[in-house]
């Protein structure tokens, strides 16, 4: 009589819901995420001392933000592009070694064009990486956990952006800026030896070939901006610009405008880690909130009471307690970027499938490109003697246009 012997394969430990291949896949890709939120955001705690060290003005200081913006929105258009002859993996490697080199070659300039084309090239590649980075993490996990994981992705860029402020203050003596950017630049080089060493490229989809370039990627194009989607479309596009523009400009600018009403430098520097740390809570609460209230509901609420938030810190933010300023900080970067991070949800769902990864594609990049005008406007004003609280307060607008944008758009889905 023989016995049959019935082999069970050994489960696949997963922690999650993710197998270790896919846990390794997302730690990987989120070292160059980190860094891709860390190194624009570092600009913003040492604007005070390049602009004495370089002798540059407001308005010239708003240029060498906006140049770094300028080369994400090229990086994000252009990159994207070589994707179908290099892959995603090829793209991270060579991306993220653009941005380490240029990130430590900026230890060399010596005034301000020099400075303005280092942030160019450098914005170039880090908008270049950010795509290829969401794409090889959405492939590469399950569907049911793709959620879990793109969140995982995107706390590790709220984490680069709150590290940014921390790290800027052990530099802000004289010339130590520029270890800053040497130190940042190195760890950009030891990462891509980690991608090196272990991502692998994701197994394509069928749906990021219907995504690509194709011959009808241009009537895709044509139907988000016509009947019945055109309201939503532009109500998204302005949703995305308003966000941005307030992410961008208060990373960038809040630290010289509270050393310029007398802030220490340090305290200064470590606004920007509060602001960014209470978004990195919040892009891991707001889930389970959407899901259970509805994303409009929410998402409504959060840009209201960042309105507020906003409006007292230029209010108070000469005469607060140092730790009054953090917490107010910390707390409407909580309301802030976590109603940024929850604004792709309405993104993702307005638009049908076939009409998705366009619309998605030109929400962001609309938004970045409304984003490059706002740092030299900051600039420009500030040089005319507008006092830096008012600014503040008054970004505080462009929080209820992104509520009142969400309002509008709910309306429309509920005809």
């Amino acid at each position: 009589m023989s016995s049959e012997v019935t082999s069970r394969a050994t489960p696949t430990p997963t922690y999650l819901g993710l197998e270790p291949k896919v846990l390794l896949l997302i730690a990987v890709c989120s070292l160059p995420f980190f860094l891709d939120s860390l190194i624009p955001t570092l600009m913003g705690p040492l604007a005070a001392p390049i602009a004495q060290s370089l002798s540059l003005t407001g308005t010239e200081l708003g240029a060498v933000f906006s140049a770094n913006l300028v080369g994400q929105c090229a990086g994000l258009l252009l990159i994207p592009l070589l994707t179908r002859r290099l892959g995603h993996r090829q793209i991270i490697l060579w991306t993220t070694l653009g941005f380490g080199l240029s990130q430590t070659l900026t230890i060399l300039v010596a005034d301000r064009d020099t400075l303005v084309a280092s942030r160019f090239i450098t914005g170039v590649f880090l908008g270049g990486a950010l795509p290829s980075c969401v794409a090889a993490v959405t492939q590469g996990s399950p569907v049911a956990r793709r959620g879990l994981a793109t969140m995982l992705l995107f706390t590790a860029f709220g984490l680069g952006g709150a590290a940014a402020g921390f790290l800027a203050s052990l530099f802000l003596q004289g010339d130590d800026w520029r270890l800053a950017f040497a130190y940042t630049g190195g760890a950009c080089l030891i990462a891509v030896l980690v991608c090196w060493r272990w991502l692998e490229e994701p197994p394509a989809e069928q749906e990021d070939i219907a995504a690509g370039s194709g011959p009808d990627q241009g009537k895709r194009l044509i139907d988000i901006v016509s009947p019945p989607l055109l309201q939503g479309t532009l109500l998204l596009w302005l949703m995305f610009i308003c966000a941005l523009t307030i992410f961008y400009c208060l990373s960038s600018w809040l630290p010289k405008m509270l050393v310029d009403i007398g802030r220490s430098p340090r305290l200064a520097a470590y606004a920007v880690g509060s602001y960014t740390s209470g978004g990195v809570i919040s892009g891991l609460l707001i889930g389970p909130l959407i899901d259970r209230f509805g994303a409009h509901r929410v998402l409504s609420l959060f840009f209201a009471l960042s309105a507020l938030l906003l409006f007292s810190i230029g209010q108070s933010m000469d005469s607060a307690s140092d730790w009054s300023l953090l917490i107010q900080l910390a707390t409407c970067g909580f309301f802030m970027l976590g109603g940024y991070g929850g604004l792709n949800v309405v993104l993702a769902g307005y638009y049908p499938a076939e009409l998705r990864a366009v619309g998605v594609g030109w929400a962001k990049s609309i938004g970045r490109l409304g984003t490059v005008l706002p740092p030299i406007v900051i600039g420009h004003i500030l040089s005319q003697g507008v006092k830096a609280e008012g600014i503040v307060s008054a970004f505080a607008v462009p929080s209820l246009l992104v509520m009142g944008a969400l309002l509008l758009i709910r309306r429309d889905r509920l005809r």
